[in-house]
């Protein structure tokens, strides 16, 4: 929830996904509509891939010790982002566009495109 308290840290995620966005214009395979035709000299650019990933919580050490009074069941295990990224290096067609933000959540084991871990799964979905 947006407050006072945190106006930075609003500010600054904000600032992350509209320059990850940025990069994606500028780099990679973007999505169709989106053209480089100001940068044609920068070939490359071409060589990288800009994807944000914005889990709910990652389940860490840290987190676990000052949030210890939350349910940890929907945090995200880094464990899972670690994989997912290891198959979009090595599987390129199932990599996102440059410029993608990938919300990663915990759901339940029955969902088929997600990484099963335990009871629980990882789901990543593309917002934008």
């Amino acid at each position: 929830v947006p407050g006072p308290g945190i106006a930075g840290y609003c500010a600054s995620k904000a600032a992350a996904h509209y320059f990850v966005q940025t990069l994606g214009v500028m780099s990679g395979i973007s999505l169709p509509h989106k053209k480089k035709e100001y940068l044609p000299e920068k070939e490359y650019l071409d060589e990288f891939t800009a994807v944000a990933l914005l889990p709910t919580v990652l389940d860490t050490p840290t987190n676990r010790r000052v949030m210890m009074d939350e349910n940890t069941a929907t945090w995200v295990p880094p464990i899972d982002i670690a994989t997912q990224i290891n198959s979009w290096l090595y599987q390129s067609h199932l990599r996102p566009h440059s410029g993608s933000l990938i919300k990663a959540t915990r759901t339940d084991r029955n969902n088929s495109m997600s990484i099963q871990n335990d009871k629980q799964s990882t789901m990543f979905t593309l917002v934008r």
